[in-house]
């Protein structure tokens, strides 16, 4: 045994000088394939459907300050019918729209959150992932999440 572990530890030896130089190839093909990728910025906006995670029978998974988080007072905000002149659902449901900034600082938030500046308002919906829309268009200034 100890004279076939010899042999194969010489084998490795020339295995890896082998395997060296397949790294090194390796390497450069990886590099080639990375400068490709990178000619071509890719940014993700992938949509997923989650109109209908309920009805196909998918757990709720609640969280201790799921009700008192700032998406879940924003959501709130939204469905209050007294605030649809202000900020409200885009017909197709997947993007809201502020209609009178104004009026969203001075009644709409108020009464939801604690900071009363719109900038701290835009930095919330940032911070927790919500994207505004720049395309022309009838969504053009609307706002999204992905989930």
């Amino acid at each position: 045994m100890d004279d076939t572990t010899g042999s194969s530890s010489q084998e490795q030896n020339t295995n890896s000088d082998d395997m060296g130089s397949q790294e090194h190839t390796t390497t450069s093909n990886e590099t080639a394939i990375a400068a490709l990728s990178s000619d071509r910025p890719y940014v993700n906006h992938t949509y997923r459907d989650f109109s209908l995670y309920l009805q196909q029978g998918l757990p709720i998974i609640d969280h201790k300050k799921a009700g008192s988080n700032f998406p879940a007072k924003l959501h709130q905000m939204l469905s209050e019918p007294h605030f649809s002149h202000i900020i409200g659902w885009m017909p197709h449901g997947r993007a809201f729209k502020i209609m009178n900034k104004d009026l969203l600082v001075n009644q709409a938030i108020p009464a939801f959150f604690v900071q009363t500046k719109f900038e701290s308002f835009t930095r919330q919906l940032s911070g927790w992932g919500f994207k505004r829309l720049h395309q022309r268009g009838a969504d053009y200034g609307c706002y999204y999440h992905e989930c």
